[in-house]
């Protein structure tokens, strides 16, 4: 189904995966990430309420085969220490280490701590998917998960907002929370959705009980940080 910036507000999305909604899909191959090293570390600097002060402005199916660990990873004080990955999707993008990659659907993926329990959503994730349609705003696409969480128990919009274009081409972020069933917690998700340097418009959401705020915020400046679309050179 596609959708449309004019009837993005009055259209309630069936598909509702983990903390965001999946939606205008590509498909990608379906293997394991390749993990590669990298030695760079983030530089936090200031970024809006209520978002973290010292934060950079940036956001079943497991494979087989082992991925080669890197001897150098970058690191996070707060969110620990990452590994560099390649996707099968052909993108890179750094997870928390250990995580293993899982499949929703095939063009909807999922890195999760292998020590948790493997349901829909999880207690900790990071998700991406790639969004087809090209004539939705990110904010727009955003909207689309607000329209689809408003009857959580418990839902808050805590922020939407858009990110300064140095990073990523006409991008939004927004964060939420809200009563989680399926885990039992009170999760809190924050989710951006950028056009990268390919053209592509990707969403990415990283979720984690809300009390350990702003962990997810933190995993998802790692993980953006690290970013590159498929088919670029890797930093």
């Amino acid at each position: 189904m596609r959708v449309t910036p004019v009837g993005v507000l009055v259209v309630v999305v069936a598909l509702l995966v983990g903390g965001g909604t999946a939606w205008f899909l590509q498909r990608d191959q379906g293997k394991s990430p390749v993990v590669t090293a990298s030695s760079s570390q983030p530089s936090p600097s200031a970024s809006a309420s209520p978002l973290p002060q010292d934060e950079t402005e940036t956001a079943d199916g497991v494979g087989t085969d082992e991925p080669t660990v890197p001897s150098d990873r970058p690191t996070d004080p707060a969110a620990g220490t990452f590994d560099v990955v390649q996707d099968p999707s052909g993108i890179t993008l750094a997870v928390p280490e250990g995580w293993q990659r899982s499949e929703d659907t095939p063009t909807v993926v999922f890195y999760r701590p292998p020590d948790e329990p493997k349901g829909r959503q999880g207690m900790h994730f990071v998700q991406f998917w790639p969004l087809q349609e090209e004539n939705i705003t990110s904010r727009d696409a955003l909207l689309v998960t607000l329209t689809d969480n408003l009857r959580k128990p418990g839902f808050e919009r805590i922020d939407l907002r858009d990110v300064p274009a140095e990073h990523f081409a006409e991008a939004a972020e927004m964060v939420y929370a809200y009563d989680s069933a399926e885990v039992g917690r009170r999760m809190q998700f924050v989710e951006r959705v950028f056009r990268a340097d390919d053209g592509q418009q990707y969403a990415f959401v990283v979720g984690a009980p809300a009390n350990e705020w702003p962990y997810q915020y933190r995993v998802l400046t790692m993980t953006l940080r690290y970013f590159v679309p498929p088919g670029a050179d890797t930093p």
